[in-house]
């Protein structure tokens, strides 16, 4: 009985040695592809990355793309708000926004007021209104 445990003891030895051999290359193999990559981030080539456009077209950042079935479609922004001052408020409200607030794009034309700070706005009776940043 112990000589038959001897014998299994002696098997799996055997196996162990063959089976650590690729055990052992697999590793190196991983380590040395880990290693090849982590190189390549040093010497790899440095800068902006280049877009090649088909038949010489270019970009343009306010024109359009090339849509379903390449049909050219246009895009148009809206015009940037005409910033009078730095913050605005209402001649009928008690809050001051950012021009660019939602809420504060509502407010007409005739009604706006314009601060050129906060403390500007604040000495006029007006408090910070619920905008992002505020």
């Amino acid at each position: 009985m112990f000589r038959d445990f001897i014998n299994k003891i002696k098997a799996l030895g055997a196996r162990v040695r063959e089976n650590t051999l690729i055990v052992i290359v697999i590793v190196l193999v991983a380590l040395l592809a880990f290693g090849l990559g982590r190189l390549s981030v040093f010497y790899g080539e440095k800068g902006q990355f280049k877009v090649i456009y088909p038949n010489g077209q270019s970009a343009s950042a306010l024109t359009g793309f090339l849509g379903v079935g390449g049909i050219r479609e246009e895009i148009t922004l809206p015009p940037l708000p005409q910033v009078a001052g730095y913050f605005v408020a209402s001649k009928i409200g008690s809050t001051y926004f950012f021009p660019w607030c939602p809420l504060a794009v509502k407010i007409s034309s005739t009604d706006r007021i314009y601060f050129s700070s906060r403390v500007s706005a604040e000495g006029a009776g007006y408090h910070a209104g619920r905008c992002n940043g505020m």
